[in-house]
């Protein structure tokens, strides 16, 4: 938040929302918490292709940049 990288912070505030849909106290196991972002990256591979696959360059570029954020963790 303080670096002001919007993208990110996006990301990181879709990711906690998935976590939260499954569980609304957050109490998760390490394991659960991977399992949901291993799903959320495989749906960003998908769509990604998809956009590829369709011409949508700018959808894709915006894809791109939020799977590089979702496989940092």
């Amino acid at each position: 938040m303080k670096s002001k990288d919007k993208i990110t912070l996006e990301v990181l505030r879709m990711m906690k929302s998935k976590i939260m849909t499954v569980n609304a106290r957050g109490d998760l196991s390490d394991q659960e918490i991977i399992k949901i972002f291993a799903t959320y990256e495989k749906n960003l591979k998908e769509a990604l292709k998809l956009a590829v696959d369709n011409d949508r360059k700018e959808t894709a570029d915006e894809l791109n940049i939020e799977l590089q954020v979702v496989s940092r963790y």
